[in-house]
């Protein structure tokens, strides 16, 4: 998701940076919010959903009590995508030392409670994870609400509540789970999505997508 994220940057930080007006501003951030939830909200619950299988494949079958972090590390990935699409404000409107503090302090105390909570137990690094990034995201959303009165239409707050909420659903679904066989997970996921960009998109979007991936499709194939 992050390196999609990335691809947006090539849009969105020129736009913020030339954007004259709040309204203009306020429509990018919209815009990238929404489309940042619809990502997250499909690869973080896919992730979350075979992640036994991605671990064994990738590695071996001796990281699979890592799954104890990453459950929830990968609800703290979802916060982290929001957090980038406001974090982006400041450095479009060159607040480098709210930006840099920010960062740092965020940074910090993941360290701090990494490095006080793994004596105790290593699983408590997940939680530490998910905490920082809820915390940073919350802090963003803040920032850009008092200092520019950026605040992202129902659409886009109600796209992102629902990816994160497939998110949670899928965590504790897959809680206790570490088989490589993940067809149940699977299922729901697609159940879950299937639902969600029904709901969360539009008819035009969703043929716009659909020919487009038939127009790669057709240049691959060719």
């Amino acid at each position: 998701v992050m390196l999609i994220l990335g691809s947006f940057g090539t849009y969105y930080f020129p736009t913020l940076s030339r954007a004259t007006s709040a309204r203009e501003t306020e429509s990018a951030v919209t815009k990238v919010f929404r489309l940042a939830s619809l990502c997250a909200g499909v690869l973080v619950p896919l992730v979350i959903a075979v992640k036994p299988l991605l671990v064994r494949v990738a590695y071996s079958a001796e990281f699979l009590g890592s799954l104890s972090i990453l459950r929830w590390m990968l609800l703290g990935d979802y916060f982290k995508i929001g957090s980038w699409v406001f974090g982006m404000l400041l450095l479009a409107y060159a607040e480098k030392k709210i930006w840099i503090v920010s960062e740092v302090v965020m940074q910090g105390g993941l360290f701090v409670g990494v490095f006080w909570l793994a004596g105790q137990t290593f699983a408590a690094v997940g939680p530490v994870f998910l905490v920082t990034n809820v915390l940073y995201f919350l802090y963003v959303c803040d920032h850009a609400r008092r200092r520019y009165g950026i605040r992202p239409d129902q659409g886009a707050r109600r796209t992102f509540l629902h990816g994160l909420g497939n998110t949670a659903v899928l965590t504790f679904f897959t809680w206790s789970e570490d088989s490589i066989n993940v067809s149940v997970p699977a299922l729901v996921w697609l159940a879950l999505t299937g639902i969600f960009i029904l709901s969360r998109t539009t008819a035009h979007e969703r043929r716009s997508v659909w020919l487009r991936c038939r127009a790669t499709a057709g240049v691959v194939g060719a």
